[in-house]
């Protein structure tokens, strides 16, 4: 099958794109021209991988006519990866990454003639604050929303839920937390729990000299954090890009089944730093959001051990019952060896 990729040099992105080609697809990466010898450099060596040089930003994405030739008259599925993550981005940039970018894209579908499949990545998190399970099939743009990133990513799910392509199969993936690979760790930047991870380590520093045994944190004794592998992700990914149901419009959540609690997850990791704690909850809603800055946390870190909601996994159960996540016992010890590493 000719897959274009968006996204292909990022975190999941480069792996994924090196999984759909190796199982025989030919890929072709939409790259901005200033990635494309990093691009050619990350892919190096792979087969069946060729680039082409556009910005989701501009209207008329695509750099050049033959590229555009290429793209409108060959391409049979499309998997849309790119977009700006991060939890403080401002609203403006995050809009004209994340919505701006996937209206652009939308309009090139339009004009594919050999398109079959458009596989769009979310995030878990367009629920927003959700008290109760949140279904595959549920999208609420009314809700109050954790960050500019959540609320931009809703956004422009709903725009590729409501584009007319009536002979494109869509498929809607919104994973967890995305971290490192459960075997080797490996990770590429400090991000969601990682943040804790590096204030661990800090603390550890303090606590040879002064002793602490409890750590007050404001939290939802309901909140969990959904952590997939990004290895596990992607395995996940190729099987559905590769083997698709014969859904006209289906929508995963691609999170773990088993529940890895806010407070018991920071107590756990805490040990790998040498620190016993004890985390006590404390009900005091917005304390956190200022005192995570000075712990070089993002504020809106917050939202997320806030948000009571529970993610429902009914579409992956009946259509992939075989893909699973290993249970954070098996993997945490990678994760946080590499972590170590990370943050200091």
């Amino acid at each position: 099958m000719k897959i274009l990729v968006t996204g292909a040099t990022g975190f999941i992105g480069k792996r994924l794109t090196k999984s759909l080609a190796r199982a025989g697809n030919e890929i072709y990466c939409l790259v901005r021209k200033q990635s494309l010898e990093k691009a050619e450099e990350m892919f190096r060596g792979e087969k069946n991988i060729q680039f082409v040089t556009g910005d989701l930003t501009n209207n008329d994405i695509l750099d050049q006519v033959s590229g555009a030739e290429v793209i409108t008259n060959s391409i049979e599925a499309v998997v849309h990866l790119a977009a700006t993550y991060d939890l403080s981005v401002s609203q403006t940039e995050a809009y004209v990454s994340n919505v701006v970018g996937t209206q652009n894209l939308l309009f090139l579908l339009q004009r594919m003639k050999k398109l079959q499949m458009f596989h769009y990545m979310s995030t878990y998190t367009v629920s927003g604050v959700h008290d109760g399970e949140f279904l595959e099939e549920d999208l609420d743009p009314g809700k109050p929303f954790l960050d500019s990133y959540s609320q931009t990513k809703m956004q422009a799910e709903l725009l590729v839920r409501n584009t007319r392509l009536p002979t494109v199969a869509l498929r809607i993936y919104r994973p967890g937390i995305v971290i490192g690979d459960s075997v080797t760790g490996e990770m590429d930047k400090i991000d969601g729990p990682y943040y804790f991870f590096r204030f661990f380590d800090q603390l550890s520093k303090y606590t040879r000299h002064i002793p602490l045994n409890v750590l007050p944190v404001s939290y939802h004794p309901s909140a969990t954090m959904p952590m997939v592998p990004v290895n596990v992700l992607v395995q996940w990914m190729s099987e559905m890009i590769n083997k698709p149901t014969h859904h006209m419009t289906r929508t995963y959540h691609l999170v773990p089944e088993e529940k890895i609690f806010v407070g018991t997850l920071m107590e756990d990791t805490a040990k790998y730093f040498g620190l016993n704690l004890r985390v006590q909850r404390i009900p005091m809603f917005g304390v956190m959001r200022k005192v995570f800055p000075l712990l070089k946390i993002p504020a809106e870190i917050e939202s997320y051990i806030l948000n009571p909601t529970r993610y429902s996994t009914a579409n992956m159960k009946k259509d992939y019952p075989q893909l699973k996540c290993p249970l954070i016992a098996d993997y945490l010890p990678a994760i946080m060896s590499r972590a170590k590493e990370l943050v200091r």
